[in-house]
Order: C-alpha cells, then structure tokens, then sequence
C-alpha cells in the first residue's frame, strides 16, 4: 500500500519540468545521433485511462522513421532498444514512469513518486549552486 500526496497542478507541472530537465536535454541530443540510425526513442509519452488516471511514460517507446511522400512517418517498433550496429545507448531515465490521479486542480501522486522527483529536482538545484552546471 502506498501513501498519496495531493499538490496543485501547477506545482506538480514545475516539480516533474524540474526534475526532467536535464536529462530530456541529454534526450534529445542522444534523438540528434539516433536519427542517423532512422530509430528515435520518444521523450515523454501520456496516457489517460478512465478520465483522470494519467501515466506518464519517460523515454520507453521507440520508432523507425520513415519518408514517405516527403513527409516523416513514425512507426512504432517497441520498448526496446533496436539491435542495430552503432546504436549507442540511451541515457537510463532517473524516473521512467510517473501514475498520477486528477482531481480538479490537484493531482494525487505515490508519495514515493513524489519524493524521488523532489530529490531530483533539489539535487539539480544543489549542483547548480555548488557550480557543477
């Protein structure tokens, strides 16, 4: 069983951009090199059930791009990393799935969620102020 904290969308919006900052911009600059390979490991994918169960999914989902008719096709190939030669691999999420519940303004998150993205988010803030950024 776990605990649920209730916080403000808003605060809950800032604490998760907090925390995935830096590792979405190491994301996308791994997504720079992989599109050479035609792969791209998507960044944050969401998914509602029910209405108001919201899971947010960090780098999990993997596409082979495609051109067709001049225009750029995703196709879904996985969860998995391809196996293709000279793929590096990804940066391992901090955090890769966050299940959240909404309530109105609020949101309902796993204390246990929601601690790991508080010490995410205070250790960037620490590094920061140390100068190691």
């Amino acid at each position: 069983m776990y605990t649920v904290v209730r916080i403000k969308r808003d605060e809950f919006k800032r604490l998760v951009a907090s925390a995935l900052d830096d590792y979405l911009r190491q994301l996308y600059e791994y997504n720079n090199v992989a599109k050479k390979f035609s792969v791209y490991l998507k960044p944050v994918h969401i998914v509602t059930k029910r209405g108001s169960r919201i899971y947010i999914y960090i780098a999990k989902y993997w596409y082979r791009l495609e051109k067709s008719n001049g225009k750029l096709k995703w196709i879904y190939i996985g969860t998995s990393k391809p196996q293709i030669q000279g793929l590096p691999e990804p940066p391992p999420p901090l955090i890769d799935k966050i299940p959240i519940e909404m309530d109105g303004e609020y949101v309902d998150v796993d204390d246990t969620i929601y601690e790991a993205l508080n010490r995410i988010s205070k250790s960037k803030i620490l590094d920061k102020e140390d100068g190691a950024h």
